[in-house]
């Protein structure tokens, strides 16, 4: 892989010495855009070139990944690859990024051997789509509410045993109520009991009437 690497680059410096000599007339008409791409994904930069180039160079962050020539493209690693169409006379280049890394964000630029004028662009890198961020928020949510669930069933398992003494002072207080209900029951039937010990009275102790000495006078003696 790297010997094919050293291969590439060497051959880039063989066409631009051979370049350099013979010049180029072509210039960039319009440079590429920017992208916005995710982690993983493929990126596209286009350059509009007019006719007559004999080099066009494609650099990323400073670095020439990727470079055409009018037979064929140079290729330094299998990343970094190439298009071509043709266009109201113009020459399109499209470089053509591979699995884009979060490394890759920054500068693209593409230019000509031998021309003043480059077309530059930015490519920005995101860690994932909207989708998987809308799937992601879902998650968190519900784990929360998981999380929440659990929590209020322990305080309402905590609440049950607080209630626990609770359920024992109206007993407590029943008995209490139930003491202080007996004198009042007490209370109640002892004038009934009075009475019925009036009423029995004379039933247990009845009146007898007998003669003492004289036959003229009667009295009456009590028993008790």
């Amino acid at each position: 892989m790297e010997g094919a690497a050293q291969r590439g680059v060497l051959a880039v410096l063989v066409v631009l010495a051979g370049l350099a000599a013979c010049g180029s007339g072509s210039e960039i008409i319009e440079g590429p855009k920017n992208v916005t791409a995710l982690k993983g994904s493929e990126a596209r930069f286009n350059c509009t070139i007019s006719q007559g180039w004999k080099l066009i160079m494609w650099a990323l962050r400073g670095t020439v990944v990727l470079s055409m020539t009018p037979s064929e493209p140079i290729i330094t690693s299998d990343r970094f690859t190439s298009a071509s169409y043709q266009e109201g006379g113009n020459f399109i280049s499209e470089m053509i990024i591979h699995d884009v890394q979060l490394s890759d964000a920054g500068q693209v630029k593409c230019s000509l051997q031998n021309s003043n004028r480059d077309g530059s662009a930015f490519l920005s890198v995101q860690e994932s789509s909207y989708q998987s961020e809308i799937r992601k928020s879902a998650t968190v949510k519900t784990s929360k509410d998981t999380v929440g669930t659990k929590l209020k069933s322990a305080n309402e398992n905590y609440g049950y045993r607080s209630d626990e003494p609770k359920t024992t002072q109206p007993a407590s207080l029943h008995a209490k109520s139930s003491e202080a209900g007996v004198p009042e029951q007490r209370s109640s039937r002892q004038p009934h009991q009075e009475s019925d010990h009036r009423q029995l009275g004379p039933a247990n102790h009845p009146q007898v009437s007998f003669n003492v000495a004289s036959p003229k006078k009667v009295r009456n003696v009590t028993l008790v």
